[in-house]
């Protein structure tokens, strides 16, 4: 986190007056610690919501149906500008532009957050319960952004709270057979498996180009296995471990480039719906 996260022992809970906190448990820990009970609580948990009490507030009640219907459809046009874009800067390929294009859609669940905060949580006195826990099987995945999108407010504060009795359990495929797995899965599952193993002890060279798979779904296994008939390289990516095996050279020398052409439609696209406190930090694309 961007934010350092004070010590919980030296926290003044009685002195906040606006919380963000997105568990219950995080919450009547925090009323036991001295939070008062009529502090404003903004959070988007339904759990947190359900009771309709007064000082729980939905954080994303800025979000009407039209708003929301607006900025849903609009962001098909914004990729597909990005990609377009990009396409045009001499010496970047079509999967680059495709990954500029692909992360531009993913930033726009940050605009959505950051839409919600008011001019107000950016001076004056706020404190986010940072909720720490596997949270289930996708792991620790409770936490809007705040810490990042309200690092330049001075009086931000960042504590933090464990979740306790934080025990999930997955399905697993232990004690069902090999034959069985296959028979659901079909025959793509099988090149797919036989693919990632061989191809792992391979050289490169060997292979017209190479696909980095960074998770599993029915989608993706019939598409690598598909790719991999037609020699490229499968490749599962292990998100705990740094990609230092992936060259960027094209990428890095025509970053300028792009962010010279990117960052404009992104600055008027923050614009529109964030309040002028959230800050886009200018890039020098010179």
């Amino acid at each position: 986190m961007s934010k350092a996260i004070q010590n919980n022992s030296s926290i003044d809970f009685s002195s906040y007056n606006t919380v963000f906190c997105d568990s219950l448990q995080a919450l009547e820990w925090a009323y036991q610690s001295g939070l008062p009970e009529s502090t404003i609580i903004k959070s988007s948990s339904p759990a947190m919501l359900w009771d309709k009490k007064t000082n729980i507030h939905n954080v994303e009640s800025r979000w009407t149906t039209n708003e929301t219907e607006k900025f849903q459809s609009t962001i098909q046009k914004l990729t597909e500008d990005i990609f377009d874009k990009v396409m045009n800067i001499a010496g970047i390929e079509r999967e680059l532009a495709l990954v500029a294009s692909s992360s531009i859609y993913q930033f726009q669940k940050v605009i959505y957050k950051a839409a919600c905060l008011n001019k107000n949580d950016f001076t004056d006195s706020r404190l986010f319960i940072y909720v720490d826990g596997k949270t289930g099987p996708a792991g620790n995945i409770m936490n809007s952004p705040w810490d990042k999108l309200l690092s330049s407010n001075p009086l931000f504060l960042v504590t933090n709270y464990t979740l306790k009795n934080d025990k999930w359990s997955m399905l697993t495929t232990h004690g069902v057979s090999y034959w069985r797995r296959y028979k659901i899965a079909g025959y793509e599952t099988i090149i797919y498996r036989l693919a990632i193993k061989l191809m792992k002890r391979l050289p490169d060279w060997l292979f017209s180009k190479k696909l980095f798979v960074p998770n599993e779904n029915e989608l993706n296994i019939e598409i690598s296995s598909s790719l991999a008939l037609h020699g490229v390289k499968i490749t599962e990516l292990s998100l705990d471990k740094p990609l230092s095996n992936i060259k960027n050279t094209v990428f890095d020398e025509n970053i300028a480039a792009l962010y010279k052409v990117v960052v404009p439609i992104m600055q008027k696209r923050v614009e529109q719906w964030v309040v002028p406190s959230v800050i886009l930090p200018k890039i020098n694309t010179q």
